[in-house]
């Protein structure tokens, strides 16, 4: 039978209608299959788009002090060249081969993730270092270690520079999916051999769900804006130490006596508060009974009623005083001239109850003041510290030892060496989380920790570390761990490894003294301070009086003239006999003027009659010279080499000695100053240093100063800047000095003139030796300090 033939035109009216509800039905299905699509694509674009974390956040969080409270952040651990072995060999040990030949890699990580810290030492100049991003085939950073570190926007100071004999930055490496930092396998000297590479990151790991801006290949005008309010703020801290009491409170104490300074309900947070200790009545008080009130009085903080306290520090040890008063600032504590302040947040859910113990024999006023704010919430942690002291024999140093939950916020570390030798800064910080056996976190070195490297230069000031009053051997340090603050969940540790000297098997003798800041997520009991007060003071440092000139300059490189006056001061009821005492009293008077206070003839005159001793009055009539005419300047030479020091082509110093500074005057009649000197090597550690002071400033040598082993003719006073002149840089800088073997400095009451300037070598001396030739070269008139003596330091004139 055949069909007939059908079209639409064809159908029966039920047949149209049910076709055309079959082709709605289908229409709808795939308008709704298309709508989902459309949606599915909607919501994988909006997690495309979504951002967690900026970059720009990630900046701002620099100066976030309320995170460290925080206990719900991610996890950071430590990329690091320590060796495997467990040796000291914490170098040249990287994490692979590199993605083409010759190149090594530090760090290969997946993210997302952000890299807090990065730190670095033992390159040679011109050495590379480049970044690459999720995989990406160009790296958005690169070129050499110096230029990558310090002069490349944004990786520029305070941020990121070379200081203290190391790199380091604290620009945040965000990164999505993956981060590569690689270098050049080490290269090999001519002379010294290969090179020893040195190396930590901090690394901050998100969980897979959050989403990370990846570090920018180019920054945004706000972007940019992040980075300058950080510098600023970061810049300020180190520099503006001056403290304000606002609504301040005072309280006696009498000796031995204790007294409740704070006490507040909750919940709050105290988001910064200061502190003020002085004598009741200072004529009854000497040099030394001041300076041990800072470890006569203890501080205590107490949380929601408990029996316990979660803070228990000597008080000067709390901001980072472990001997003696010094001035200082950074992001969190400051130590200055009127008091301390503290701005670790100090969240609490129910009470606190700050109290202060009088250890001291005599009454004290102690002036408090706080500012009050907000709770933060659930999640938040309790600010805890404690004090630890080890030694001077025995096994490693404890930091911390803690049970809970929890996270650990940094550590100040005083370290008194009793043997002749760096080496006790040679052990390593470790760090075990959550009961594991291994360490979670192993260094490469205590310096290393602390944003150093090669046992110190010397005073160096940051918003987040420090390391000051070093000399031999002795030196205080401290580092806050704002953007790399280490979490846990049941336990943590840390110490610090005792190594054994440099020659020989014995552990190296000397004392360790710690303050731990951490965060616990409920009040909790800590290590008490011995209830002897000698056994919270300052140990004694064996080489305190062959050093003491070292720790002058030192001093005055931390701008903190009032601690050398008071130096001097603790000096001469120490050694009221010494010969050398008169010429240090003739030094306290710079110190006065230096301060702003009159000093007049009377002042100097018993100085030049005599009654200080001989060399006390040959200084003093030399001072007396220079302050009648306003054109007349001190030069001043230290060298460790027979050296000869010339002034526009006129001599004017010539001798050799490792701890005596010489002195001259001159008559200044030029408006260009060349200070040319010929040094001839006489022995190992070899320098030369020279400075140059008039009434409206200083300058001498140090980065910029130019060196050559071969002259032309016209060297003294002649063109420099063109090979064979070397340029100084801020790594030719030696450490100290003097420093080991050479321990000591001759007094000298010319203030400024070893401080503002610092000591230069040139390329390979101690190979090549013979004779090197320098170069320095000023213009009249003088204003203040050298601008390096900022860059040194991190200190602002």
């Amino acid at each position: 039978m055949n069909r007939p033939r059908m079209g639409r035109q064809g159908m029966t009216a039920r047949a149209k209608m049910t076709m055309s509800l079959e082709i709605n039905r289908a229409g709808r299905v795939v308008l709704c299959a298309l709508m989902a699509a459309a949606l599915s694509g909607c919501r994988r674009a909006a997690e495309q788009g979504r951002v967690d974390l900026t970059w720009e956040n990630a900046v701002g969080q620099l100066v976030q002090a309320e995170r460290l409270a925080r206990l719900d952040g991610a996890t950071v651990t430590l990329a690091s060249s320590y060796d495997p072995a467990g040796g000291n060999n914490d170098f040249n040990h990287f994490k692979d081969r590199g993605s083409e030949p010759g190149w090594v890699t530090l760090v290969d990580e997946s993210g997302p993730g952000c890299i807090r810290r990065l730190w670095m030492t033992g390159t040679d100049p011109g050495h590379p270092i480049r970044i690459i991003f999720d995989g990406e085939h160009r790296p958005r950073v690169e070129g050499p270690v110096e230029t990558v570190f310090g002069e490349t926007y944004p990786w520029v100071p305070p941020l990121a520079q070379y200081v203290n004999m190391c790199f380091f930055s604290y620009v945040p490496l965000t990164f999505n999916r993956s981060i590569r930092i690689e270098t050049r396998e080490p290269n090999v000297h001519p002379i010294w051999g290969q090179r020893r590479i040195f190396y930590q990151a901090s690394i901050e790991k998100f969980d897979p769900s959050v989403r990370v801006e990846t570090y920018p290949a180019e920054l945004s005008p706000a972007a940019r804006e992040s980075v300058e309010r950080v510098r600023t703020a970061w810049t300020r801290a180190v520099n503006e130490k001056s403290i304000e009491f606002t609504d301040a409170r005072e309280q006696v104490l009498a000796a031995g006596g204790k007294a409740v300074l704070l006490e507040i309900e909750g919940p709050a947070m105290l988001a910064q508060w200061q502190l003020r200790v002085d004598p009741r009545e200072a004529g009854e008080w000497n040099a030394l009974d001041n300076e041990h009130l800072l470890q006569d009085a203890v501080l205590r903080v107490y949380y929601d009623r408990a029996a316990f306290p979660s803070i228990e520090v000597p008080l000067g040890d709390f901001f980072g005083n472990a001997w003696r008063k010094r001035e200082y600032g950074s992001l969190l504590l400051t130590s200055s001239s009127n008091g301390f302040a503290c701005r670790f947040p100090v969240p609490f859910k129910e009470h606190i109850r700050l109290e202060l113990e009088n250890g001291s024999d005599h009454e004290v006023v102690a002036t408090i003041a706080a500012e009050r704010a907000a709770w933060p919430g659930e999640g938040t942690g309790y600010l805890h510290a404690e004090w630890r002291r080890s030694g001077p024999t025995g096994g490693n140093h404890t930091v911390a030892d803690l049970k809970g939950r929890g996270k650990f916020a940094g550590c100040f570390l005083g370290v008194t060496g009793l043997d002749p030798s760096w080496w006790i800064l040679e052990g390593d910080e470790r760090m075990w989380v959550d009961d594991g056996k291994d360490a979670y976190w192993r260094g490469t070195g205590l310096e290393d920790y602390f944003n150093g490297g090669w046992y110190y230069r010397g005073a160096v000031f940051h918003a987040l570390s420090a390391s000051f009053d070093r000399s031999p051997f002795r030196v205080a340090q401290f580092r806050h761990q704002l953007p790399d603050a280490v979490s846990f969940n049941r336990s943590f540790r840390m110490e610090f490894e005792r190594m054994t000297a440099e020659q020989g098997s014995a552990l190296v003798r000397g004392y360790f003294q710690s303050v731990a800041y951490f965060y616990m997520d409920r009040p909790s009991a800590v290590a008490a301070v011995p209830a002897d007060r000698a056994e919270r003071r300052a140990v004694e440092d064996t080489n305190h009086r062959t050093t003491f000139m070292l720790q002058l300059v030192e001093l005055e490189r931390m701008n903190d003239f009032r601690a050398a006056r008071r130096a001097i001061d603790e000096y001469a009821a120490r050694y009221p006999d010494a010969e050398e005492l008169g010429v240090y009293r003739l030094r306290q008077l710079e110190y006065r003027r230096l301060m702003g206070e009159p000093v007049g003839e009377a002042d100097y005159q018993p100085f030049i009659d005599g009654l200080h001793g001989v060399e006390a009055q040959k200084q003093a009539r030399l001072l007396q010279w220079f302050y009648q005419s306003p054109t007349r300047a001190l030069v001043g030479m230290h060298v460790n080499g027979k050296g000869t020091l010339y002034l526009n082509g006129a001599q004017v110093l010539a001798g050799d000695h490792p701890y005596h500074l010489f002195v001259t005057g001159v008559d200044l009649s030029e408006a260009r100053c060349a200070l040319a000197a010929e040094v001839e090597w006489q022995r190992q550690s070899e320098w030369f240093q020279a400075g140059l002071r008039t009434h409206t400033g200083v300058t001498g040598t140090g980065p910029g100063t130019y060196s050559t082993r071969s002259p032309g003719a016209s060297w003294m006073t002649g063109a420099v800047g063109a090979p064979p002149w070397h340029s100084t840089g801020i790594r030719d800088i030696p450490r100290g000095v003097p420093d080991a073997p050479f321990l000591g400095g001759v007094a000298n009451a010319f203030v400024l003139l070893q401080s503002k300037s610092y000591p230069v070598s040139t390329p390979d001396w101690m190979y090549y030796r013979g004779r090197a030739y320098f170069r320095h070269d000023a213009q009249l008139p003088l204003s203040g300090w050298p601008a390096f003596s900022t860059t040194m330091t991190g200190l602002q004139e």
